[in-house]
């Protein structure tokens, strides 16, 4: 499998909000976005997915140019994803 810049198609991450009650964590940082989009990854950022940590969806936007990372919703734009927290099962269907 190929990834970063030789990929035909670049691999594109998603980063959703957590869901699990309580979690404030968010499973990357805009400075992390920034790096991976250099390395020919689309990024793709549920937007408000930072909030809780205090990380603005425009921070995400400023260091993932030249396409912005943030929707509505990130499930279906992503090959993969980063979770701080394993989903509970009923939102793997």
């Amino acid at each position: 499998m190929q990834t970063g810049e030789q990929a035909a198609t670049p691999q594109r991450i998603g980063v959703p909000r957590e869901i699990f009650p309580g979690e404030k964590r968010v499973a990357t940082v805009p400075d992390v976005v920034g790096k991976l989009t250099k390395l020919g990854f689309s990024v793709v950022v549920e937007q408000g997915a930072g909030e809780l940590a205090d990380l603005s969806d425009a921070a995400y936007i400023e260091l993932a140019r030249p396409s912005p990372p943030t929707r509505p919703r990130c499930g279906a734009a992503a090959t993969s994803s980063l979770r701080c927290v394993r989903p509970p099962p009923t939102k793997w269907r």
